[in-house]
């Protein structure tokens, strides 16, 4: 996270001139963390429900993915009016374009999880249980990335 968007933290004696500012974007930014929480608890469930064959699971993954648009529009409508308002430069439009750009894609994360989820009751048992020593190896890599946690 950028000291900027830290609750508007600057250099030692220096003013921070844009409190409001850097306090909405850090929230943008806790907002599109979330997402990736969301997406991943999606991505547990469609795996489950794939390697199962449980077709209630599945059902879940699909009624769950408004939350994630919901995340994902949130965060987008967010980051559009704070462009609208406020000008931000330097590391702060980095930020800004790398929150835009990740939320778009952990939203489709989200909605790959709702094609494979939907895939399910048409899949034979045997196919997906034989891969499903490949898949749970999969995650391992999204669960252990860190990330810094979210300034409050």
């Amino acid at each position: 996270m950028s000291s900027s968007a830290q609750g508007g933290a600057t250099a030692p004696g220096e003013q921070d001139l844009r409190p409001h500012f850097h306090q909405e974007l850090a929230q943008l930014e806790r907002q599109a963390l979330g997402a990736i929480d969301i997406v991943t608890e999606q991505l547990d469930r469609t795996l489950d429900a794939l390697a199962r064959q449980d077709v209630e699971l599945a059902r879940m993954v699909i009624a769950d993915d408004d939350r994630l648009d919901g995340r994902y529009l949130e965060v987008h409508q967010g980051i559009l009016s704070l462009l609208a308002r406020q000008t931000p430069v330097a590391g702060d439009l980095r930020l800004v374009a790398a929150l835009l750009h990740m939320i778009m894609h952990v939203e489709r994360m989200g909605d790959q999880c709702v094609n494979i989820a939907k895939l399910i009751p048409r899949c034979s048992a045997g196919w997906a249980r034989s891969r499903a020593p490949r898949w749970r190896s999969a995650r391992r890599p999204l669960r252990s990335a860190t990330f810094p946690p979210p300034s409050t």
